[in-house]
């Protein structure tokens, strides 16, 4: 059985690597940060 790779992201992760890895077709979240 394969499992799919699920990565979540913190604050510090540029955009340009969240939409990367979407693109490659991973799994990806981030959490969003709150602006005071």
């Amino acid at each position: 059985m394969r499992r799919e790779l699920r990565i979540l992201l913190d604050e510090g992760m540029g955009l340009k690597v969240y939409y990367e890895l979407k693109r490659r077709g991973y799994h990806v979240q981030s959490i969003p940060v709150e602006r005071r």
